[in-house]
Protein backbone atom coordinates (compact mmCIF):
# COMPACT_ATOMS: atom_id res chain seq x y z
CA UNK A 1 0.00 0.00 0.00
CA UNK A 2 1.22 3.40 -1.01
CA UNK A 3 0.88 6.28 0.84
CA UNK A 4 -1.57 8.00 -1.80
CA UNK A 5 -3.90 4.86 -0.87
CA UNK A 6 -3.49 4.93 3.07
CA UNK A 7 -4.07 8.41 3.06
CA UNK A 8 -7.05 8.64 0.74
CA UNK A 9 -8.71 5.57 2.78
CA UNK A 10 -8.07 7.06 6.40
CA UNK A 11 -9.23 10.72 4.84
CA UNK A 12 -12.39 8.71 4.25
CA UNK A 13 -12.66 6.80 7.80
CA UNK A 14 -11.82 10.45 9.36
CA UNK A 15 -14.87 11.99 7.43
CA UNK A 16 -17.07 8.93 8.22
CA UNK A 17 -16.31 9.46 12.11
CA UNK A 18 -16.69 12.97 11.34
CA UNK A 19 -20.39 12.44 10.12
CA UNK A 20 -21.18 9.86 12.87
CA UNK A 21 -19.87 12.15 15.39
CA UNK A 22 -21.80 14.66 14.07
CA UNK A 23 -25.15 12.67 14.12
CA UNK A 24 -24.23 11.86 17.89
CA UNK A 25 -23.69 15.43 19.03
CA UNK A 26 -27.17 16.59 17.00
CA UNK A 27 -29.29 13.87 18.89
CA UNK A 28 -28.02 14.60 22.32
CA UNK A 29 -28.34 18.22 21.29
CA UNK A 30 -32.42 17.60 20.19
CA UNK A 31 -32.65 15.57 23.47
CA UNK A 32 -31.34 18.02 25.96
CA UNK A 33 -33.51 20.21 24.15
CA UNK A 34 -36.59 18.41 24.44
CA UNK A 35 -35.89 17.73 27.92
CA UNK A 36 -35.17 21.32 28.88
CA UNK A 37 -38.46 21.96 27.39
CA UNK A 38 -40.53 19.96 29.51
CA UNK A 39 -38.49 20.56 32.23
CA UNK A 40 -39.20 24.39 31.73
CA UNK A 41 -42.90 23.16 31.28
CA UNK A 42 -42.99 21.68 34.49
CA UNK A 43 -41.45 24.95 36.34
CA UNK A 44 -43.93 26.96 34.93
CA UNK A 45 -46.77 24.79 35.98
CA UNK A 46 -45.82 24.33 39.17
CA UNK A 47 -45.47 28.23 39.69
CA UNK A 48 -48.22 29.11 38.13
CA UNK A 49 -50.27 26.03 40.40
CA UNK A 50 -48.12 27.82 43.42
CA UNK A 51 -49.12 31.42 42.88
CA UNK A 52 -52.70 30.38 42.61
CA UNK A 53 -52.24 28.50 45.94
CA UNK A 54 -50.29 31.39 47.53
CA UNK A 55 -53.25 33.93 46.95
CA UNK A 56 -56.01 31.48 47.92
CA UNK A 57 -54.28 31.25 51.11
CA UNK A 58 -53.23 35.03 51.29
CA UNK A 59 -57.47 35.22 51.23
CA UNK A 60 -58.11 32.64 53.40
CA UNK A 61 -55.51 34.00 56.13
CA UNK A 62 -54.33 37.66 56.49
CA UNK A 63 -51.26 38.22 57.85
CA UNK A 64 -50.91 41.37 59.98
CA UNK A 65 -47.90 44.30 58.57
CA UNK A 66 -44.79 43.72 59.67
CA UNK A 67 -45.16 47.35 62.13
CA UNK A 68 -47.89 45.09 63.94
CA UNK A 69 -45.57 41.84 63.84
CA UNK A 70 -42.22 44.17 65.30
CA UNK A 71 -44.79 45.93 67.93
CA UNK A 72 -45.75 42.06 68.93
CA UNK A 73 -42.40 40.78 69.29
CA UNK A 74 -41.32 43.69 71.12
CA UNK A 75 -43.89 43.30 73.68
CA UNK A 76 -43.06 39.39 73.85
CA UNK A 77 -39.49 40.26 74.99
CA UNK A 78 -41.01 42.96 77.23
CA UNK A 79 -42.92 39.66 79.12
CA UNK A 80 -39.74 38.03 79.13
CA UNK A 81 -38.16 40.38 80.55
CA UNK A 82 -40.59 41.17 83.87
CA UNK A 83 -40.92 37.05 84.25
CA UNK A 84 -36.89 36.77 84.51
CA UNK A 85 -37.31 39.84 86.87
CA UNK A 86 -40.23 37.96 89.01
CA UNK A 87 -38.26 35.05 88.90
CA UNK A 88 -34.98 36.70 90.53
CA UNK A 89 -37.45 38.39 92.98
CA UNK A 90 -39.09 35.20 93.93
CA UNK A 91 -35.48 33.92 94.38
CA UNK A 92 -34.72 36.50 96.87
CA UNK A 93 -37.53 36.26 98.75
CA UNK A 94 -36.79 32.70 99.24
CA UNK A 95 -33.41 33.28 100.31
CA UNK A 96 -35.10 35.85 102.58
CA UNK A 97 -37.17 33.41 104.15
CA UNK A 98 -34.98 30.35 104.81
CA UNK A 99 -32.63 32.99 106.58
CA UNK A 100 -35.71 34.00 108.80
CA UNK A 101 -36.26 30.51 109.35
CA UNK A 102 -32.67 30.06 110.59
CA UNK A 103 -32.54 33.16 112.27
CA UNK A 104 -35.82 32.24 114.48
CA UNK A 105 -34.68 28.65 115.08
CA UNK A 106 -31.11 30.16 117.12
Amino acid sequence: MDNREFSNSSGGKNKFLQTKVEACVNSLQELLDTEAARSISTFAGKTGSNKVWLEELSAEYKLKPDRKLDAIGELYAQQLKQLDDLEEKSFIMKIYVMKLKSFKKN
